[in-house]
């Protein structure tokens, strides 16, 4: 006997939202529009560590990640390989070599808008209404 398909409808489902079925490559579902993604950004990171889960959680959800230079730890791949897995070169990465460079970059990609991620914000992330092309800056750990 078949299996069922899986449903695209129910309290999770909105037209033009990414879903996952059966452990494909993401999809748009009901719409044909392309969104631009979401990037995330991080600001001078520390932790090598802690930038390659971030470069992991791009890979797997088509994320981009910019790095904004300087790095508090040798940026090579010696350094991000253990934490990245085998998910770094999956990832789209792009690094700038100083905050007034991101900006700059930002400017001729009319990106949309620069969300600080804090846990001094005024109210928490589930509560704040995020847009498709916005860039999540992640600052110093």
């Amino acid at each position: 006997m078949k299996s069922p398909e899986p449903r695209l409808a129910g309290p999770d489902y909105a037209p033009g939202r990414c879903v996952f079925v059966r452990g494909k490559r993401p999809q748009i579902a009901a719409s044909k529009q392309i969104l631009p993604p979401v990037r995330l950004v991080l600001y001078q990171p520390d932790i090598p560590q802690n930038t390659g889960a971030l470069l992991r959680l791009g890979a797997c959800f088509h994320t981009a990640v910019d790095i904004i230079e300087p790095c508090g730890f040798p940026f090579d791949d010696k350094r991000l390989r253990r934490s990245a897995m085998d998910y770094g070169g999956a990832c789209e990465l792009v690094r700038h070599r100083s905050w007034e460079a991101y900006l700059e970059a930002r400017a001729k990609a009319a990106a949309g808008r620069l969300v600080l991620l804090s846990t001094a914000a005024s109210a928490p992330y589930c509560d704040f209404a995020f847009a498709p092309d916005d860039c999540l800056l992640l600052g110093r750990e």
